[in-house]
């Protein structure tokens, strides 16, 4: 119905996408881990009730330790669900008259009502490890969007901060070409207003579109300590070959490039490979991997 919104994932712990019809398989045993996996999706159905095609957003699941205990969750949906806005929602349509007013619902739930069973988890956890003398001097000491630097990082690439607080490894140099162009391409995409295509490639070398508070010189690796931007010599690569990158250790190799636009091209291309992220599943399009 048009007063409905697809359901989220993490409001009613389903994909909307649809299930792929399962391989041929022969029957499973009686007590194998079929049966078993089909016993606990009942007792979840029982449990928490199984979703229809439009639902309400009392129908979220709780967000407490109970809904999130192993296949506590409701069965799948080929179709996935709708969650009615308003009540009686999936029997309404959309009109001239009222569309100020699904707007209006739509909003709320995808900014607010979608996500306040995890946000009110967040902050019970937030509870439990930081004791409340700290929270009150953070609440003084630092505006909202501060703390959102701290928890998820700077949007914004200074291509000069990044190009100073690197490193280069493998036998490269700041006069080795591959380097040189390197950087001529970051440079130029910098001065073409392009920070998507440089969040790009710090996601493609790091991990994270985002640059932590601080700047490059803070970046970190796998093992949490200080790691800077590496540019390592790919020995192992071609001239026909993608640059590859290790996130774990902020390391991009580059191969030995023959020309300034076949580094452009290889280097871009790369990043269009690597940009999918491990939580876009199938919605990223399938076959689209980062390196490690």
């Amino acid at each position: 119905a048009a007063s409905t919104a697809p359901a989220p994932a993490p409001a009613s712990a389903l994909s909307p996408a649809p299930v792929p019809a399962p391989a041929p398989a022969t029957p499973p045993v009686a007590d194998g881990p079929t049966a078993a996996a089909e016993a606990a999706a009942a007792e979840a159905a029982e449990a928490f009730g199984e979703l229809g095609e439009a639902v309400a957003p009392e129908d979220v699941l709780p967000g407490d330790r109970r809904a999130a205990e192993p296949l506590k969750l409701r069965p799948w949906r080929p179709n996935g669900a709708q969650v009615a806005l308003v009540p009686g929602g999936h029997d309404r349509e959309v009109s001239e008259a009222n569309k100020l007013l699904f707007v209006e619902k739509l909003l709320d739930w995808r900014l607010r009502g979608s996500i306040a069973g995890p946000i009110a988890a967040m902050r019970e956890g937030l509870h439990a490890v930081v004791p409340p003398a700290v929270r009150e001097e953070a609440r003084r000491m630092l505006s909202p969007t501060e703390v959102h630097g701290l928890l998820a990082g700077m949007r914004d690439i200074d291509v000069e901060d990044w190009r100073w607080n690197s490193r280069l490894a493998g036998g490269l140099s700041a006069a080795s070409q591959e380097v040189r162009w390197f950087w001529q391409i970051v440079r130029q995409w910098a001065a073409d207003g392009r920070q998507d295509r440089m969040q790009d490639l710090l996601q493609f070398a790091t991990g994270s579109r985002r640059v932590p508070v601080g700047g490059f010189a803070q970046l970190v690796g796998f093992n949490g300590g200080k790691h800077l931007f590496t540019l390592a010599k790919g020995t192992h690569l071609s001239a026909q070959s993608l640059p590859t990158s290790h996130a774990c250790i902020c390391t991009v190799d580059v191969p030995p490039w023959v020309s300034f636009e076949a580094a452009r091209q290889k280097l871009s291309s790369a990043l269009e490979v690597g940009r999918g992220r491990f939580d876009e599943g199938h919605a990223a399009g399938a076959g689209r991997n980062g390196d490690d």
